[in-house]
């Protein structure tokens, strides 16, 4: 509920601020602006006001969402590394790093944020803060990083890493912990990048049947027999108890451990000399 109530905050507050930019930009050049029609004029104006309005009742939710987060991965971090929620936690973050440091954060630049209560610089240190919490549980982190397919980009990091010390956002011990993060991020993409390669040729039977990547802990569903990734169906569970082939009733304790094909996947990364990591729960 969290992450999606974060998802939904930034992307009201990202389109409204994309919107109040628009009418600004249009504002600033004075011979265009009367050129447009008055009628046309008046309901760009109030346009403009309803969403500063909007902004500033968002933006004030959304930084509170975003520190609560910032909250929880300092105090309650097994919940938000289960294999179930990682891949979730590490999307959304690089989500939000994309808008706020990447080609798109030139749209946030509108006259008197700080008034809409848009801080975009005060989001992207508690962002950095969220990253260095949850490395520092082990690799998976950044493992789940660097697997996003959506948002992920070093350069994200690298332009993060700039803004923070150009504005000295952060502590220097805090700063030294975030340089570490990327460089281990930078380290976890490499890999990848040479695991991909080495994976051209997996066997279709390997491969989860909704996100077609490689299963790690396959599990049988009991009712339609399908076999997919632990993690993939845990993620599914959290929402929905049903079985997503067939909608039949479904629950954790009924999956059923596939030993034989996990056996097999484990094979065929080792001959190839990929290190396969584990998703079955402790």
């Amino acid at each position: 509920m969290l992450l999606n109530d974060s998802i939904y905050l930034l992307d009201e507050v990202l389109l409204k601020l994309t919107k109040i930019k628009e009418t600004e930009s249009k504002m600033l050049n004075r011979e265009e602006w009367f050129n447009i029609p008055a009628d046309t004029r008046h309901e760009l104006e109030q346009e403009l006001q309803n969403n500063q309005m909007y902004v500033g009742t968002f933006s004030r939710l959304a930084n509170e969402t975003v520190l609560l987060l910032h909250y929880l991965s300092d105090n309650s971090i097994d919940t938000f590394l289960r294999p179930e929620m990682i891949d979730r936690v590490s999307a959304m973050l690089n989500y939000f790093l994309s808008h706020l440091t990447g080609p798109q954060r030139k749209n946030l630049a509108v006259k008197r944020s700080n008034k809409l209560n848009f801080n975009p610089r005060m989001l992207l240190t508690t962002l950095a803060q969220i990253y260095i919490n949850f490395h520092r549980q082990g690799s998976s982190f950044a493992e789940a990083v660097v697997r996003d397919d959506r948002s992920f980009s070093l350069d994200l990091f690298n332009d993060a890493l700039r803004i923070l010390k150009s504005h000295k956002l952060l502590p220097p011990d805090r700063l030294a912990e975030f340089v570490r993060f990327v460089k281990f991020v930078e380290k976890k993409s490499s890999e990848k990048k040479v695991e991909d390669q080495a994976l051209d040729d997996i066997p279709e039977e390997f491969l989860d049947p909704l996100l077609s990547v490689l299963m790690k802990d396959p599990v049988i569903l009991p009712s339609s027999k399908t076999t997919i990734d632990r993690s993939t169906i845990l993620r599914h569970l959290l929402s929905n108890e049903t079985d997503p082939f067939n909608r039949s009733h479904l629950t954790v304790d009924m999956l059923i451990p596939n030993v034989e094909l996990k056996k097999r996947i484990e094979e065929f990364c080792n001959k190839r000399g990929i290190k396969l990591q584990d998703n079955t729960q402790k």
